[in-house]
């Protein structure tokens, strides 16, 4: 077994690898750096919802692995015990997996006899990330089960960070943009694939009754679009190498102006008066007059200090 020294250093390489490899090289690294002080043969490692395998990525497997799982994925002990007990690695040695003849003659087809399997469950949304790490010889032992079990939620949080930053160094309109609330990264189904801690509160206030793996479906429809704007959030759309980068922010109570709404009170809120604002848009100074009952009315507000914030705060979005 590895000394503390040792797994806190490797635990240390897997936080630094996301700035130091790009995301299509992460999984490959960050496992070459497992292997160290936890030797095995293969792994794959990937996010799936009850059977349903979403994405998943194979080290030292042949291509055909998933489609082979899939065929026979309801008659696996491994993946029941592993998603029944999330962040606890479960072990399957040989001799474990003799009585279930199904999955046994599976794994035999590629070599396999002993394997440890670990899931996290991403908070409210109903979706799991995985990690099975194979063996043909020699079996795992509980020492090795327990530092799997440790590693895993390290190797997920750095994926993850892996994974938004591919997505934001992409997208070089990102820079500085403010009251950005939560963010989330799904695919063209609208499943969530990564998101904040505070994605599902926040998503909330939109559609209370909302739970994941998916988006809900006005965000979903809403996909192919730059943005979408609720009654309480507003949320911007970035498209990257077939993902989706979300980020939600408060709805901005000026896009609710019409054009020469907003054009009158910038005008009055920057200091013009009614006549100044008149002369300026060519209209009558009771037009004006109107317009800022509308303005005021729309924005739930009475003094012009108030409006000039809002407009401030709304140009800054």
């Amino acid at each position: 077994m590895p000394t503390l020294d040792q797994i806190g250093t490797t635990l240390m390489e897997i936080h630094e690898l996301p700035a130091k490899v790009p995301f299509h090289d992460f999984q490959d690294a960050a496992l070459q750096v497992v292997k160290r002080i936890l030797p095995f043969d293969a792994s794959w490692w990937g996010l799936v919802s009850g059977l349903e395998i979403h994405t998943a990525t194979r080290f030292d497997l042949p291509e055909g692995y998933r489609s082979h799982w899939n065929r026979i994925s309801e008659h696996d002990p491994i993946a029941s015990a592993s998603l029944g007990n999330p962040f606890t690695t479960v072990i399957f040695n040989q001799p474990d997996l003799a009585p279930h003849k199904v999955i046994s003659e599976f794994l035999g087809t590629y070599g396999i006899r002993h394997v440890l399997c670990t899931s996290t469950k991403q908070r409210d949304l109903g979706l799991y990330a995985f990690l099975s790490l194979y063996r043909r010889d020699a079996m795992f032992n509980e020492e090795e089960r327990m530092l799997n079990q440790v590693l895993v939620p390290h190797l997920l949080h750095a994926l993850g960070q892996s994974w938004r930053g591919s997505l934001e160094q992409s997208l070089h309109r990102l820079n500085g943009e403010p009251d950005i609330q939560a963010a989330a990264i799904c695919d063209k189904r609208g499943l969530i694939l990564s998101s904040e801690a505070s994605f599902s509160n926040v998503i909330r206030r939109e559609w209370p009754s909302w739970h994941g793996p998916n988006l809900p479906p006005p965000l979903i429809k809403s996909l192919t679009s730059k943005d979408y704007v609720g009654v309480h959030l507003q949320v911007r759309f970035d498209a990257v190498s077939g993902l989706y980068l979300l980020r939600l922010s408060e709805r901005d109570p000026i896009s609710d102006l019409t054009q020469r709404e907003t054009e009158v009170a910038q005008l009055f809120a920057t200091g013009h008066t009614y006549k100044q604002v008149a002369q300026r848009l060519e209209i009558a100074p009771t037009t004006v007059r109107h317009y800022l009952r509308n303005v005021y009315g729309k924005l739930h507000i009475s003094d012009k200090a108030t409006l000039a914030t809002l407009l401030a705060r709304s140009s800054g979005r």
